[in-house]
């Protein structure tokens, strides 16, 4: 009796091209600031295939080169820009009073932070099914039949959704991989600490920590299957401003 047999193939190219620049600079005072920016292109057939983290197939196996697009981790710009700054104030620095009690009550303070600049993910639209009948699923993508930019992009429409359709019965979408982006990433962290010196090796530090401290909205991947009612909508973004307080001894 036949025994049902499932199997797989791993093969595919990827490739990656950037240029890389960064900048490191130590003021006096206490003040260090670093940047860094990666412009790139990342290009494959079809990410890290049918089982990876993106999410993403070649609709004809025998085609591959019609998938050929940016890779779904793909990010064309990607700037972080982080700095540390030992505050002026104290004893031993730029500003202080000259009272060993004032010095110590104002003094050994430290503000930091990091900007993170970067674009969105490609977004890969699909249609559910087997619509060209290959055995397999999920790795439909539609029709293009107008233009599908919009003006002004917004979460209950990130695209023109009419732009799209199921293909014909037994054809493959004409819509490209990867042809859409979600919003780019704009974030700010920022920190201070508070150190409080017990003797020369020992001290105690205060942490008070804030992740997107201005609560910057940026959202996610609009739904990207045809078929869904909410296909062309975001459902969801990134986390909103969150602060933490913390405290340690060092020794």
């Amino acid at each position: 009796m036949p025994v049902p047999t499932s199997w797989d193939r791993s093969w595919g190219n990827a490739n990656y091209h950037a240029l890389q620049s960064s900048l490191e600079r130590r003021f006096a005072r206490g003040l260090a600031f670093t940047a860094s920016y990666t412009y790139s292109k990342a290009i494959d057939p079809g990410s890290s295939g049918f089982f990876g983290v993106e999410g993403n197939s070649i609709q004809n196996p025998y085609k591959a080169r019609g998938d050929r697009s940016v890779a779904s981790y793909d990010l064309t710009h990607n700037m972080v820009l982080s700095w540390v700054y030992d505050l002026p104030f104290g004893r031993g620095k730029a500003l202080h009073s000259g009272n060993r009690v004032v010095d110590y009550a104002i003094g050994n303070w430290q503000v930091n932070g990091i900007a993170d600049l970067r674009s969105g993910v490609p977004v890969n639209l699909t249609v559910a099914g087997d619509i060209a009948n290959t055995g397999n699923v999920g790795y439909m993508r539609p029709d293009v039949v107008v233009d599908w930019h919009i003006d002004q992009p917004a979460r209950e429409k990130w695209f023109n959704t009419a732009a799209f359709k199921a293909p014909a019965a037994f054809t493959f979408g004409n819509a490209g991989r990867n042809i859409l982006r979600s919003q780019w990433v704009h974030r700010f962290d920022m920190s201070a600490f508070r150190k409080f010196p017990v003797t020369e090796r020992i001290y105690a530090e205060f942490r008070a920590e804030a992740y997107n401290v201005f609560n910057t909205v940026t959202y996610n991947a609009p739904t990207a299957d045809v078929a869904n009612i909410n296909f062309g909508r975001v459902l969801s973004a990134m986390g909103a401003r969150s602060m933490q307080l913390s405290a340690r001894i060092h020794f």
